[in-house]
This record gives C-alpha cells, structure tokens and sequence, in this order.
C-alpha cells in the first residue's frame, strides 16, 4: 500500500514497477507454499505423497515472472 501512495504521489513508474514485481512475488511465493503443503500429502492412491504439484506450482510461478517481464516496457530486452 505504501508503494501506491508513493507511485500515485510522485507518479513514478519506477515505483510503480516495483510495486507490481512485490506483488507477483508474493504472489508465486504463496503458490509455492501451497504447493508444497500439498505435496507432502499420502493417500491411498498416492502413498509416497503427490510430489508432482510441487512442481507444477513452482512452474505456474515462473510463468507469473516471465509474463511479467513480457508485459513491462523492455522487459524481455533487459533479460538478454
């Protein structure tokens, strides 16, 4: 929130950018924590538990920071 404040007060994209960047990777750290919690679940089905969704959680969070870098000016110039 203070980001904002600041962003729309001295109307910095730079601070803006930031703010969004926190926000993603609060984002993709959650879903990772989930992901995790999930996996160490056992069943019956999956007796060694379901590693998988780990995987497929911490992928979905590289997909949220890749998509970011697209969608920012210059984004994908700055990766290379």
């Amino acid at each position: 929130m203070l980001n904002l404040t600041i962003a729309m007060a001295s109307g910095s994209l730079a601070v803006a950018a930031e703010m969004v960047n926190n926000g993603v990777d609060l984002f993709s750290s959650v879903a990772v924590l989930v992901g995790l919690k999930l996996s160490s679940r056992k069943t019956q089905a999956f007796p060694y538990g379901m590693y998988k969704l780990e995987n497929m959680f911490r992928d979905a969070g590289v997909e949220m920071k890749l998509s970011q870098a697209e969608t920012l000016p210059g984004g994908l110039e700055s990766l290379t």
